[in-house]
C-alpha cells in the first residue's frame, strides 16, 4: 500500500542503516520513502511518500497516536491503496473522477487533498451527486499532487543557496530574507510534468490530528528530554542492563530519561541537579568536570566500561567534542555516543560537512557517524549518533579531537507535517 503524510517538522529518520541519512517511520517494511513538495532546512519536508508499506491504516494511526514524535509532526495522512489511480493534469483528474462517479453503495465523501487548496477547486467542479461532506463521511477521497521535476530541481537549488548562508549571520534577518517555497497555487491550470495520485478509501481509515497533545516525554523535567528520547527510539538502543554517562547533565532532563532505561546512570556536571533526576540506586551525580570524572567512573563501572555516552551541553560543536574527549576511552566496543550539535545559525544542511569533521575528531575507533535532524531538534541543532567499532580496544588509548562538532540538535502512504 502507498501512504503520504504531511508533517510540520524535520524529516523522520529510520533506525541506523548503512546510509547516514534516512527516514525514521513505522513503515519498516516499506520499499521507498520520498520527499514531495517544497521543504527547506527550516521547515522540513511538506510531504513524505511511503511505498510498499505493509501496515494497515488502523495500525499506522495507532502508531502515530501513541508516538509523541509522530503525533507532534504528522498532520494529515493520505491512504493511496495498493495501486492508486494516476492523472497527469487537472483536466485528466476531473475527467477520471467524473467517469468513476460516486461510490456504488452511496454515502458522503470527504476530500483530503494535498495541497489543501485543491479541495475548494474540486468542490466547485464535482456535481452534487458526489455528496461532498467533510463531517462524518462514509468515504474519503485522498488526492496527492506531485509537482513537476523542474519544480523539484528549483527547490533543490533554493535549498543549496540557503545552506550557503554564513553561520554567524543573524537568524532573525535570515528569516526576513527567506522566501517561502511556492506550493499552494490558484487552481484551474495544470503545470507540465505534474501528476496526481488518488484513491477512494473508507472513512474508518482517516487519521485525525489532535490539536492538544501531551508532553513528548511523560513527566519530563524539561523540553530537551524529548531529544534524547527520540534519539534512543531512532537508534533502537536498549539499556536495561547497561551503563550510561550524561555529560553536562544539569539540571537533569536527559539523566531523568536515562534513569528509566539503564541499570546505572552517571551524571557529570559541577552544577546542581534536579532532585527528580537523582533516582536512588540508579543515578550517581559527579559534581565535577569531565576530565576529573574519569577515574571515578572507572571505579563505578569496572572493566565492563560504559554502554552509552550522551551530552546536550550548551557549547559550540567543537567545544562539546573536546569536553567529551576524556570520556570516550571509557566507552566499550559497540557502545554509542549521542551528542547534540548546537550552532549559531541553522543546523540543517550541515550534515555532510559535520559528519566528516566528527568522524575525524572521534578517530578510527568509531566506525559509523550519523547526523539526524530530529523532530525534537530546533532549527539550530542536529543530533550526532556515533558507534564505537566492535574491533576497537576496550580502552581506546588516544582519541584525538581536532575541529569537530555535534549538531542538536505493501501499501503506499503519504504523511504531511504540521506547520512549524
Amino acid at each position: 500500500m502507498q501512504v503520504a503524510a504531511h508533517a510540520c517538522l524535520p524529516p523522520l529518520p529510520l533506525p541506523p542503516p548503512p546510509s547516514p541519512f534516512t527516514y525514521w517511520h513505522p513503515l519498516q517494511a516499506c520499499v521507498q520513502a520520498t520527499e514531495i513538495g517544497p521543504h527547506t532546512d527550516r521547515r522540513g519536508p511538506c510531504l513524505v511518500h511511503f511505498k510498499g508499506s505493509q501496515l494497515s491504516p488502523e495500525a499506522l494511526n495507532a502508531w502515530i497516536a501513541g508516538n509523541w514524535s509522530a503525533s507532534t509532526a504528522v498532520v494529515r495522512v493520505f491512504w493511496l491503496g495498493d495501486s492508486p489511480c494516476e492523472a497527469h493534469s487537472l483536466a485528466d483528474l476531473l475527467r477520471q473522477l467524473l467517469a468513476a462517479g460516486p461510490p456504488a453503495g452511496g454515502g458522503s465523501i470527504r476530500l483530503q487533498c494535498s495541497p489543501r487548496s485543491l479541495e475548494s477547486w474540486l468542490g466547485d467542479q464535482l456535481p452534487l451527486s458526489f455528496n461532498l461532506q467533510p463531517v462524518d463521511p462514509a468515504w474519503v477521497l485522498h488526492i496527492v499532487r506531485q509537482p513537476p521535476a523542474a519544480a523539484q530541481e528549483g527547490l533543490q537549488q533554493q535549498q543549496q543557496q540557503q545552506q550557503m548562508v554564513q553561520e554567524g549571520q543573524d537568524s532573525a534577518q535570515q528569516e526576513q530574507q527567506e522566501q517561502p517555497p511556492q506550493w499552494e497555487q490558484p487552481w484551474g491550470h495544470s503545470q507540465p510534468g505534474e501528476r496526481f495520485l488518488f484513491s477512494l478509501q473508507p472513512a474508518a481509515a482517516l487519521y485525525t490530528y489532535e490539536s492538544v497533545r501531551g508532553k513528548r516525554v511523560p513527566n519530563q523535567l524539561c523540553k530537551a528530554a524529548g531529544k534524547l528520547a527520540e534519539a534512543l527510539q531512532v537508534t533502537g538502543l536498549e539499556l536495561t542492563s547497561g551503563v550510561a554517562v550524561d555529560l553536562g547533565a544539569a539540571p537533569g532532563g536527559w539523566t531523568h530519561v536515562l534513569a528509566s532505561r539503564a541499570r546505572q546512570v552517571i551524571a557529570v556536571d559541577p552544577a546542581a541537579m534536579d532532585e527528580q533526576a537523582l533516582v536512588p540506586g540508579v543515578v550517581t551525580h559527579l559534581a565535577c568536570k569531565a576530565e576529573l570524572a574519569v577515574q571515578r567512573i572507572r571505579e563505578l563501572v569496572g572493566a565492563a566500561g560504559v554502554d552509552l555516552l550522551v551530552s546536550d551541553v550548551n557549547r559550540y560543536p567543537t567545544d562539546a567534542v573536546e569536553m567529551m574527549a576524556p570520556l570516550l576511552p571509557l566507552l566499550h566496543p559497540g557502545g554509542a555516543v549521542v551528542l547534540t550539535l548546537k550552532f549559531q545559525g541553522r543546523g540543517a544542511g550541515r550534515e555532510e560537512e559535520w559528519r566528516r569533521k566528527l568522524g575525524a575528531a572521534l578517530g578510527p575507533a568509531f566506525e559509523r557517524v550519523q547526523l539526524l535532524w530530529l523532530l525534537a531538534n530546533t532549527q539550530h541543532e542536529v543530533t550526532c549518533i556515533a558507534y564505537k567499532s566492535l574491533e576497537a580496544p576496550a580502552a581506546y588509548a588516544e582519541t584525538r579531537v581536532v575541529a569537530a562538532a555535534t549538531a542538536s540538535g505493501a501499501a503506499d502512504t503519504a504523511v504531511q507535517p504540521a506547520a512549524a
